[in-house]
């Protein structure tokens, strides 16, 4: 009896000692997040940049002429939005200006309102850019290929 103790005790302060040490590995492992500034988390601007008719389905429909629905019935096609637009003889320069500029002004209302310095409206207003000049051009629906966690309608899915 004393013997299956003994080994009885041995094996649970083994487990836990490989326990301990695999969740020290673990926890040393994971980034911090708190280093990572992401200024614009949290924000809602997809929500403002849509109401303000910044989507680049509604840029697209503007500055061909075409409705939105027709716009997004293209997409669903696999038509991407330069297509569309030059389909109308609108550049795919011209769309990305456009929704560059409604984005620049929802930016600027969110400077003049304190929600974000000018500095950081500057940087996330670059990094729009350069998914705007990717996404005019991709062919898939929604959000980063298809749509991730809210469909391509940000956190709220709305």
């Amino acid at each position: 009896m004393r013997t299956y103790l003994r080994l009885t005790t041995i094996a649970t302060m083994a487990v836990l000692a490989m326990l301990t040490v695999g969740n020290i590995g673990i926890a040393s492992a994971t980034p911090d997040t708190a280093a990572v500034e992401r200024p614009a988390a949290g924000l809602r601007l997809g929500w403002d940049i849509r109401t303000a008719g910044g989507s680049l389905a509604d840029v697209v429909a503007k500055l061909t002429g075409e409705s939105v629905d027709d716009v997004r019935d293209s997409r669903a096609d696999g038509t991407s939005f330069s297509a569309i637009a030059e389909s109308a003889g609108v550049t795919s320069d011209a769309v990305v200006g456009a929704a560059l500029g409604i984005r620049e002004t929802v930016l600027s209302d969110r400077v003049a309102a304190g929600d974000l310095t000018a500095e950081d409206a500057a940087d996330i207003l670059t990094t729009m850019e350069t998914r705007l000049e990717d996404r005019v051009d991709d062919k898939t629906e929604g959000c980063l290929g298809g749509g991730a966690a809210g469909g391509g309608r940000g956190m709220g899915g709305g």
